[in-house]
């Protein structure tokens, strides 16, 4: 694993069980000097409430970055 990959995988993780959000929610890869976080929705139409939680904090955390 990666610096990258394993901090966002490491801070996803502490914000899914800090919110009570199971782990196997979101999963953490690197390809081709990206990293991808894939998210289980359990909704058919829309995204469910977990799913939005961890891309507000993914796109928090990515705004304070840059």
């Amino acid at each position: 694993m990666t610096l990258e990959k394993d901090l966002f995988k490491a801070a996803i993780q502490a914000f899914c069980k800090h919110n009570k959000i199971p782990p196997q929610k979101a999963r953490v890869t690197k390809f081709d000097h990206f990293v991808t976080i894939s998210l289980k929705n359990h909704f058919e139409q829309g995204l469910d409430m977990e799913c939005f939680k961890i891309l507000d904090f993914i796109f928090n955390v990515i705004e304070s970055i840059s």
